[in-house]
């Protein structure tokens, strides 16, 4: 089973020993990170045409964090939502997962607290979507809160280490539930 990795940061920082974790807990699974630091759903929808031609088993799609964030450009909900259908759209072929990344948790609390509501009027939006195209959702944030530790590195925006793991059984569940 061919599993694509697309999106931004929350799945680009899985490194060698996350991916060959997710490929131990998915038999006969070969992952291929395709996600990167900063990239945004705009981002996705430039290379998703390409990507698509792969015809991955399994596409896991994370793109949010940047489109959001008030210390960038802020991509519009309403192109957000055209970006993120054009994306799952490019695999026709594929099973498709979103991994809806977890709140953040800034040393600045205004920026905290409007990444933390923009982020989720965007999900909420979004589930429309993800209903109509058959996307199955993986709540980061639900994956965290189960956590009794914390979960975000210094920054208050990435997954700790341990984090990242919970994150990585809760995919591997998802995908072999598909």
């Amino acid at each position: 089973m061919d599993i694509v990795l697309f999106g931004d940061s929350h799945l680009g920082r899985f490194g060698k020993s996350q991916v060959e974790l997710l490929e131990s807990l998915i038999p006969g699974s070969i992952v291929y990170n395709c996600a990167m630091g900063g990239a945004t759903s705009e981002d996705g929808v430039v290379r998703a045409k390409f990507m698509g031609q792969l015809q991955p088993d399994v596409v896991i799609v994370s793109y949010k964090g940047n489109d959001v964030s008030p210390w960038k450009k802020i991509t519009p909900k309403e192109k957000y939502l055209q970006n993120m259908r054009a994306v799952f759209e490019a695999f026709p072929h594929s099973r498709k997962i979103l991994f809806s990344s977890p709140d953040v948790e800034l040393t600045d609390a205004t920026q905290t607290e409007k990444y933390n509501q923009r982020a989720t009027k965007y999900a909420e939006a979004l589930l429309p979507v993800c209903d109509e195209l058959g996307v199955v959702i993986v709540h980061g944030q639900d994956v965290v809160s189960a956590m009794n530790e914390v979960h975000h590195e210094p920054d208050g925006v990435h997954m700790t280490e341990q984090a990242c793991r919970e994150v990585i059984y809760t995919l591997a569940t998802a995908v072999l539930s598909l």
